[in-house]
């Protein structure tokens, strides 16, 4: 590099597949974080490269050391990458939308959400929020209590509220231990593995543009794992999940989302979802991030280096609810969040709380009743217009 400054990055590459993705890196630091491979389709098994413009980054002068770090890249190719000005022809970034409002798309911009627990969503929420994640009333047993009835109202509710105010839609625990039909559990293995694909095509058919998926929520053993994909599948029943999920919802992020990833050993999880991962069926990592007031701002730091480096997948929180007075949640929520939003490895964070009475643990509500914000949630209004991601 023979001046400092900052420098304009192109590469030409392909994949086959959507979740195709790329980084830039120097040492520790990362310049350039979820490049896109684009998506071609070529001809007699010849891949047609596109060229893309991915960002700028700032070098200082002399000689560098770049990295180009692959992640969830089957199928992918690159030719070259150019950093510095480029007069050749750039392709139209027709195959992938960064804005919040695109379906299917793999790498969203950078939002802050909330969940809905509600039937309906209180008035104001898209004012605060660009992503509203649908909980309890979308789960497999809300929606097919009786085997073959369905009530969609719910989703239907969350997903159009999505769609008319530029949110993106977030389907929560498709396949999940917790609130599963209670029918599954008479029904043969045959018959499970039918109903269980049979989900999976009827919610993708009828939410083509369901934004992100968490396909398998809560898989460790001693969490809530769904025993009764693996009573179907197997000891591969989360790879299989993510395949069912990947042909029937080809434009969704597909997440696995866990809790106690940011405070245990991920040793088991790893293992678990490897297999998922390894095969190019996982887009990222949800980390469950309810309740975690005892947790220090270092754990939280490093907890989020060792997923990273380990999955090298884009990260996503979850559930993000802090309990306590005014106080304590101020202070845990201004100590916590800028950790997760400035780490350049988490694409989104998701808070588990919004209006009182409608929160899934007691006291971690971020706006009151009457519409009152508490003072974590003024701090976090103000935090995010002062560092905006997304001008």
């Amino acid at each position: 590099v023979q001046q400092a400054g900052t420098y304009e990055v192109f590469i030409r590459a392909t994949a086959s597949g959507l979740g195709r993705s790329l980084a830039l890196e120097q040492c520790d630091q990362t310049l350039l974080s979820n490049i896109a491979v684009p998506v071609t389709n070529g001809s007699q098994g010849v891949r047609e490269f596109k060229t893309i413009k991915v960002g700028s980054i700032k070098l200082a002068a002399g000689t560098q050391l770049i990295t180009l770090r692959f992640a969830n890249t089957a199928d992918a190719l690159v030719n070259w990458v150019h950093i510095g000005p480029y007069s050749g022809p750039v392709d139209s970034p027709d195959w992938v939308n960064n804005s919040s409002t695109s379906s299917g798309d793999k790498n969203p911009a950078f939002f802050v959400g909330n969940t809905g627990l509600a039937k309906t969503v209180r008035s104001g929420f898209a004012s605060d929020w660009q992503q509203i994640s649908a909980q309890f009333g979308t789960t497999w047993g809300s929606v097919e209590g009786y085997r073959s009835s369905y009530n969609w109202s719910y989703i239907d509710t969350y997903y159009q509220y999505a769609k008319e105010n530029h949110l993106i839609f977030h389907q929560a625990a498709m396949v999940w231990g917790a609130q599963n039909p209670a029918w599954i559990n008479g029904i043969n293995t045959a018959e499970i593995a039918q109903e269980l694909e049979d989900w999976l095509a009827l919610f993708c058919t009828r939410y083509p543009d369901a934004d992100m998926i968490t396909v398998v929520n809560e898989p460790s053993p001693d969490h809530q794992p769904a025993n009764y994909a693996k009573k179907a599948f197997g000891d591969d029943w989360i790879r299989k999940s993510f395949e069912l999920a990947r042909t029937n919802c080809p434009n969704s992020v597909l997440m696995v989302n866990d809790y106690f990833l940011l405070d245990k050993p991920l040793d088991e999880f790893a293992a678990l979802i490897s297999p998922a991962v390894q095969a190019g069926l996982v887009d990222a990592i949800g980390i469950d991030a309810t309740a975690i007031e005892a947790v220090s701002v270092q754990t939280i730091s490093q907890a989020l280096d060792t997923i990273w480096n380990k999955f090298h997948l884009p990260m996503y929180i979850t559930g993000y609810a802090i309990r306590g007075t005014d106080e304590i949640q101020l202070n845990i929520v201004r100590e916590q969040f800028p950790i997760f939003y400035n780490h350049p490895h988490v694409r989104g964070i998701n808070f588990g709380s919004d209006l009182e009475g409608e929160t899934y643990l007691t006291a971690s509500e971020l706006i009151k009743k009457d519409r009152t914000p508490r003072p974590a949630m003024v701090w976090l209004r103000e935090y995010l217009k002062a560092n905006p991601k997304n001008p």
